[in-house]
């Protein structure tokens, strides 16, 4: 078999540099990741990717260091084998969140025993990402992940403490925006305007307090049970039962009457697209991505502050904070969040039996209808 041409634009090209666009290079970290950068000369790049290769080589191990090094665990309790025992996630974007976390966990202390694990460990793996690579929600979430993977550890009785409790919590500042009533009759109007489901997608959204992946699969038959719209929340597992008579009167919407089908297209779906779309036939289900981009347009659309812009999963809040004000509505069943108390409440071993939201009757000095 003949050698790969060789490319003679980057003959002379430090170990990792790329040009993935036209004057606009990135560096690829041995470990599989990506740094940008920027726009740059060719020869500045070549400097900084060859200072990067320079840290790299004098951060390796030597000889002395992995012979100082403890023993791999001779029963197999390491760090990585922990991490595999660790349930998976119900949601698929949650999953692949958890892998990447766990790339990076192992590529730090993996072949660790996990008995040996200790808080400085722990910390020299979160700070740098937080204080060198600028990624405070990334560092927050690889903390979060291996106080579960300790805890996981406890249960299992592979390790006596959780080190990773006692790291510093990285500050993350919440730039996102919250969705105001206003702003979401303002996107709501702009709606139709961008695609014939989005209304409903949004309707329904405020409605039941549903995030987008619920939104996206909900059919009519599988999830209307009895005189409740049933589902099961992607990221908790837990099942809940909505009365089709719930009402939200600030908005005046029913539930009951944001799921009919008043598109004139058959489907099984209660969003489904209303004409075909690309490779989407009119009544097929409307993809998660599908309906952010469509919310992001009508936003736009509105003609609102781009800055910070609110996304449609801040639809989830504005409803609970709605349902709040409104008084008569268990938030806390109707989103699914789960506490203590609550889990000993509704606990079910295997998931079969639904949450059924509380409604309680509503003020008669509250109803007043503010029609969209």
């Amino acid at each position: 078999m003949n050698a790969a041409k060789r490319n003679a634009h980057r003959r002379g090209w430090p170990r990792g540099l790329y040009e993935p666009r036209e004057g606009y290079y990135v560096w690829r970290h041995p470990d599989g990741r990506t740094i940008p950068i920027g726009r740059v000369s060719l020869q500045g790049a070549k400097a900084q990717a060859l200072a990067a290769n320079l840290k790299v080589e004098a951060m390796a191990p030597t000889l002395l260091d992995k012979m100082a090094a403890p023993p791999p665990a001779v029963d197999g309790r390491t760090v990585q084998a922990l991490l595999a025992k660790i349930p998976l996630a119900a949601a698929a974007n949650t999953r692949r969140s958890h892998k990447s976390l766990d790339k990076r966990i192992v590529a730090a202390v993996g072949s660790m025993p996990v008995a040996d694990l200790r808080t400085q460990h722990c910390a020299e793996l979160i700070e740098p990402i937080e204080e060198v690579e600028k990624k405070a929600r990334l560092a927050l979430a690889v903390r979060s992940r291996l106080v579960t993977m300790c805890q996981r550890g406890m249960q299992l009785g592979w390790m006596q403490s959780n080190p990773a409790e006692s790291t510093r919590t990285p500050a993350v500042t919440v730039k996102r925006r919250r969705l105001s009533l206003d702003d979401f009759r303002a996107v709501r109007a702009k709606a139709d305007q961008v695609n014939g489901w989005l209304g409903k997608a949004m309707d329904l959204a405020l409605v039941t307090g549903a995030d987008r992946d619920t939104i996206s699969g909900l059919e009519r038959r599988a999830n209307v049970v009895g005189d409740c719209l049933q589902f099961r929340r992607g990221k908790t597992g837990v099942l809940i039962a909505i009365p089709l008579d719930l009402e939200l009167v600030v908005a005046g919407l029913v539930l009951r009457q944001v799921i009919k089908n008043t598109s004139g297209v058959a489907s099984r779906f209660i969003v489904h697209h209303t004409r075909n779309f690309g490779n989407a036939p009119a009544g097929s289900q409307v993809w998660v991505d599908t309906i952010s981009k469509a919310f992001r347009r009508a936003y736009e659309l509105a003609e609102l502050p781009a800055e910070n812009a609110p996304t449609f999963h801040e639809i989830r809040s504005l409803s609970k904070r709605l349902y709040k004000a409104q008084g008569n509505v268990d938030t806390k069943e109707l989103l699914g969040h789960q506490d203590e108390k609550t889990a000993e409440l509704y606990a079910d071993p295997r998931g079969s039996e639904a949450i059924r939201v509380t409604v309680k009757p509503l003020d008669p000095n509250k109803r007043q209808v503010n029609k969209m």
